[in-house]
């Protein structure tokens, strides 16, 4: 859901560069961390997913808001 908010919103115009908490170098970076620390920890995996979860529900409500927003001054201005 996290690229195709911003997939659909780009698509009509709006710009979402940088809007969002963990785009997608941030979600692989963690999933990666968590990889590597799984060899000595194997509960890790766990708790990155469901951080991974949280960040990516809260990057999505967050392009969702942005793109509102947009049509909202977009509805003032015509």
């Amino acid at each position: 859901m996290v690229s195709y908010t911003r997939a659909r919103a780009e698509a009509l115009g709006v710009g979402m560069e940088t809007v969002g908490m963990a785009e997608r170098a941030e979600r692989l970076l963690l999933l990666a961390m968590a990889s590597f620390v799984s060899i000595l920890w194997l509960e890790v995996l766990n708790w990155a997913v469901i951080l991974l979860a949280i960040l990516t529900t809260f990057t999505v409500l967050q392009r969702v808001l942005h793109f509102l927003k947009w049509v909202k001054t977009k509805r003032i201005d015509a």
